[in-house]
């Protein structure tokens, strides 16, 4: 079905967008294909595909704009579980005070955490039977390098914790007392 307005005698097409008389027999075969589909002569297409092309470039940016503010909100306010990951990156552990950080019982009476604070990882293990815990997610599945053994840190971590891992870990002395 044709969109446009036709002479058929001469062969003249009216554009359908600017009013434009064209000749179909000075037309490339596409070009006559583009017009007969969308009533549109050859100067109507590219323009249209440049205001398309510059709107798409504008959501792009409005895409990418987005994203940025949403990446410098989160770096502007962590969550408690990015503050407690930066803290054990940052601390110095010997085998006993990773022993501790291990110990579900010190983790429930010092930092008010559920779970164990660091759950070593053993070799060829499954991370998803490794990170959870009765049928939910318990651990971070991106495990912490720490003195050359992989660990999983729990991920039920909330701000209210976040102060209490911080003292647990000046305790131990993996931590110096510095603000974080």
């Amino acid at each position: 079905m044709m969109n446009v307005n036709v002479n058929v005698e001469n062969n003249v097409v009216i554009c359908n967008e600017c009013g434009a008389a064209i000749d179909m027999t000075q037309l490339k075969a596409a070009q006559r294909a583009e017009l007969k589909r969308n009533g549109l002569c050859p100067a109507c297409v590219a323009k249209k595909k440049a205001e398309h092309k510059a709107a798409a470039a504008e959501r792009k940016a409005a895409r990418e704009a987005a994203k940025a503010a949403a990446a410098a909100k989160r770096a502007a306010n962590p969550s408690a579980a990015s503050q407690v990951r930066t803290m054990l990156e940052n601390s110095n552990f010997n085998d006993e005070q990773l022993e501790q950080l291990m110990d579900l019982g010190l983790t429930k009476a010092k930092t008010k955490i559920a779970y164990q604070l660091l759950k070593q990882i053993p070799e060829n293990a499954d991370w998803e039977v490794e990170v959870y815990f009765g049928g939910a997610p318990r651990y971070q599945k991106t495990p912490l390098d720490i003195n050359g053994k992989q660990f999983y840190m729990t991920n039920n971590i909330y701000k209210k914790n976040v102060e209490l891992v911080h003292k647990l870990l000046v305790e131990i002395g993996a931590l110096n007392d510095v603000a974080e």
